[in-house]
């Protein structure tokens, strides 16, 4: 057996604010065809909340949506003695499996760590973590994580309701694999309709149905709608500042927007990186596509900016900070619109061409 070993992962790209997309994202982007599957499925929303989440109209990513390149593997809890779960990690490592685990703290507080890779010498686990709003690599000592995951197992025993629902993100105790038999095919074609989706944006109004009647209409936003959406909260807020201030909705308000913009500005740099696969998969490329490109990454530091800023914001409580995102972000979607319209314009003429 080996003295260490480290599997493959995408932690630097994989910046998402949401722990179970970076999870799947950080391990799919380890497959030779993680550009083309990112390309062809990473979708965003804003619910009737207006809360912006990766996934499709009302859906947040699950497991069962990375089913074509991951494979997911529950394992028991009960078979595996929680006080040599280190051990039990270095196996799977040495299968090439990643493995997800909960681990408990002092104060109940549980968190689930991606553990990819271990070292004997030092006798430290390798996971990754967000660490001053971007995910790192650290270790964790084989003590601490036989520890934490012995806590976690013995709160788990005692508290089962808790964990009823989360099959459909992760396991209690879950193994992560890229599957060998995922060739990306079709990923340029879906991909392409995407962006399609992407620069139309959209408002879906769906109604739940129940005695025999259809209840009240909730409107969910995708694509570039919710970029516009966020423009009109910032008026909103702008606009409604004195009562906010009176009623005390400080909270709700900070953590909107720092969510939400981050989301965004996470959601440019996937696309970024979707123009740039799309553009590689020519032999013969038409030059005035590059400065297109040039242009949405000028987009992706705009909204990078705004997502600072709503940090800032949610530190100081700064109004004028928001009315300098209210600049920023007004004419914001009309531009990003005009650059995805060119964009896919013009890898049309290049798909026909080929």
């Amino acid at each position: 057996m080996s003295e260490a070993k480290m599997l493959p992962i995408k932690i630097d790209a994989a910046v998402m604010t949401e722990c179970w997309s970076h999870v799947k994202l950080s391990v799919t982007q380890a497959s030779p065809h993680g550009a083309a599957w990112l390309a062809s499925h990473f979708e965003i929303y804003m619910d009737n909340e207006y809360k912006i989440y990766f996934g499709h109209i009302n859906q947040p990513f699950r497991m069962i949506h990375f089913a074509e390149i991951l494979s997911f593997k529950e394992i028991d809890i009960l078979s595996i003695d929680p006080a040599h779960m280190a051990d039990a990690l270095i196996r799977e490592i040495n299968q090439n499996n990643y493995m997800l685990i909960n681990l408990l703290f002092e104060g109940n507080i549980f968190h689930y760590y991606l553990f990819h890779g271990y070292d004997k010498k030092t006798r430290m686990l390798y996971f990754s973590r967000l660490i001053d709003g971007a995910f790192r690599q650290v270790s964790m000592s084989f003590d601490d994580v036989n520890k934490y995951y012995t806590d976690f197992y013995n709160y788990r025993l005692r508290n089962p309701e808790m964990f009823h629902s989360i099959g459909s993100n992760f396991y209690c105790l879950t193994k992560i694999s890229v599957r060998d038999d995922y060739t990306g095919e079709n990923c340029f074609e879906d991909a392409f309709m995407r962006f399609d989706e992407e620069m139309r944006g959209s408002r879906y109004g769906i109604s739940p149905y129940a005695d025999g009647a259809f209840g009240e209409e909730a409107y969910y936003y995708t694509g570039l709608a919710c970029l516009k959406m966020m423009e009109v909260r910032v008026f909103e807020y702008l606009r409604d500042q004195e009562y906010i201030v009176v009623a005390g909705w400080y909270d709700n308000l900070l953590r909107e927007m720092q969510l939400n913009f981050q989301k965004l500005s996470e959601h440019r740099y996937i696309i970024l990186c979707s123009m740039e696969w799309m553009t590689a998969q020519f032999t013969k490329i038409d030059g005035t596509i590059y400065p297109v490109i040039e242009e949405y990454k000028a987009c992706c530091r705009t909204v990078k900016q705004i997502a600072n800023l709503a940090t800032k914001f949610a530190m100081s409580k700064d109004w004028d900070i928001l009315r300098r995102i209210q600049t920023l972000i007004t004419g914001e979607y009309e531009k990003e619109k005009n650059i995805l319209s060119r964009f896919t314009f013009k890898m049309q003429n290049m798909y026909f061409n080929k």
